[in-house]
């Protein structure tokens, strides 16, 4: 955030910026929202589907970005320059989409061998060959499609973390949603 600090997490419920110095976050989200959306209905409608469903207890409570009706989630988490312990999402509710990039300063740079996200229980192979856990290398626009719920994670970063890295995760919620919204709920 120019003149200020920046959090490894984006509220995404609270629009900042569009005071004409350029686009607001809700115009970026929309953006980026709408771009996904339409890569998962061309190349994975199934799973674009089934996140769609793991959050229909959200009762049409749509994020105040959402746009024409293309939205994966209610719930965005943009992380920046994130590294974590491997663990499990207890409050997801089924299939996770993530779109990793870098800021547009650095798409320039070539891309960090130790920037990796890590599915810790997710064996490969049989016999001697089998593996216990999977390291993916992170670059600009992957796409990574998985079950927080279900396999252990991590993402990891260089000490040197001189790139502007981010994770953009939409997801399928906690299986509560927003009760209060709840339109079968008398008031």
């Amino acid at each position: 955030v120019p003149g200020g600090t920046a959090a490894p997490y984006a509220n995404t419920r609270v629009d900042v910026g569009g005071d004409g110095d350029g686009e607001s976050l809700y115009d970026i989200l929309a953006e980026m929202e709408a771009i996904l959306y339409v890569w998962l209905e061309n190349h994975y409608p199934d799973i674009l589907t089934q996140i769609k469903l793991d959050n229909r207890n959200y009762y049409n409570n749509l994020p105040p970005y959402a746009k024409d009706g293309q939205i994966i989630s209610p719930r965005v988490v943009i992380s920046w320059g994130l590294g974590n312990e491997p663990h499990k999402d207890p409050n997801d509710n089924g299939l996770s989409v993530v779109v990793w990039v870098v800021g547009s300063e650095d798409i320039h740079k070539i891309d960090d061998p130790n920037w990796r996200f890590i599915l810790q229980n997710l064996k490969t192979g049989d016999g001697d060959s089998c593996r216990d856990t999977t390291s993916i290398p992170l670059f600009h626009g992957i796409v990574i499609i998985y079950d927080g719920k279900k396999i252990r994670h991590a993402t990891s970063i260089s000490l040197t973390n001189d790139l502007h890295r981010f994770g953009i995760f939409h997801g399928s919620t906690n299986p509560q949603g927003y009760v209060q919204n709840d339109p079968t709920k008398n008031k």
